[in-house]
C-alpha cells in the first residue's frame, strides 16, 4: 500500500568525510506546494553547497528530481529512488549538503545522498495514502466547534476557510469517509450545514 507523511520532518543524516547531510521531507499534494518547500528550505538553508531534490506526486503520477549542480544522476535519483522503493506519493525530499572539503566522487554521492532520505524514512512514522475528494462545508459561526471537531474526525484536511455571514470551508477528505462525515457534520449541525462534493457539480 503507497504511504505518505503526516507533518514535514526535518532529519540530520550521518556526515560523510566532513559534508554534512540536512533532509527535510514533507507531505505535499500538487507540484506548486513541493516547489514552496524547495524554495523554503533554500531560503532557511542559504549558505549551503546544495539543495539537491525529489518528490512524488499520486494522482496523477509526477516524479521530478534534481542534481542542483551536483553530477548529473549523483543526487536526485537516488533521493527519488528511495521514494519510489518505499512506495511513497505526496512527498517532497529535499536533502542539503554543506561540503566538507572532501570530494565524494558519484558513487559516493549516490550512496550519501540515497543513505541520508534511507534514514531519515527509518526515522519518522508513514501513514497509509488515501484517494481523497474535495468537499465544501459551509455552515453557521453558531457551529464552528462542532464542524471542526467532525472534520478532525472524519480525517479531513481544511485547504481554504471562507469568512463571511457563514463559514465555508473547503476541504479534502478520504474518499472512504464521505458519507461518515456528511452525517457527522450533519448531526453536529441540526442539517443546518450545506455539504457539497466537488464531483457533485
Amino acid at each position: 500500500m503507497a504511504c505518505t507523511l503526516a507533518r514535514h520532518v526535518i532529519f540530520e543524516a550521518e556526515s560523510v568525510k566532513g559534508s554534512r547531510f540536512v533532509v527535510d521531507l514533507a507531505p505535499v499534494s500538487d507540484t506548486e506546494q513541493a516547489r514552496a518547500v524547495l524554495a523554503h528550505v533554500r531560503d532557511r538553508h542559504r549558505d549551503a553547497s546544495h539543495h539537491c531534490s525529489a518528490w512524488r506526486l499520486a494522482s496523477p503520477l509526477v516524479e521530478r528530481s534534481n542534481d542542483d549542480g551536483e553530477p548529473a544522476g549523483s543526487a536526485g535519483r537516488p533521493i527519488l529512488a528511495q521514494l519510489v522503493g518505499n512506495d511513497l506519493v505526496n512527498i517532497v525530499a529535499v536533502v542539503t549538503r554543506w561540503f566538507g572539503g572532501t570530494k565524494l566522487g558519484v558513487g559516493g554521492l549516490v550512496r550519501a545522498y540515497g543513505g541520508s532520505v534511507r534514514q531519515a524514512l527509518n526515522s519518522t512514522d508513514l501513514i497509509p495514502w488515501l484517494t481523497t475528494v474535495e468537499v465544501t462545508v459551509t455552515h453557521s459561526h453558531a457551529t464552528i466547534d462542532a464542524v471542526e471537531r467532525a472534520l478532525h474526525a472524519c480525517g479531513a484536511v481544511v485547504v481554504e476557510t471562507m469568512w463571511s455571514d457563514e463559514v465555508r470551508r473547503v476541504v479534502h477528505v478520504p474518499t472512504a469517509h464521505v458519507d461518515e462525515m456528511k452525517l457527522t457534520i450533519s448531526d453536529a449541525t441540526a442539517g443546518a450545514a450545506v455539504i457539497t462534493r466537488d464531483d457533485d457539480v
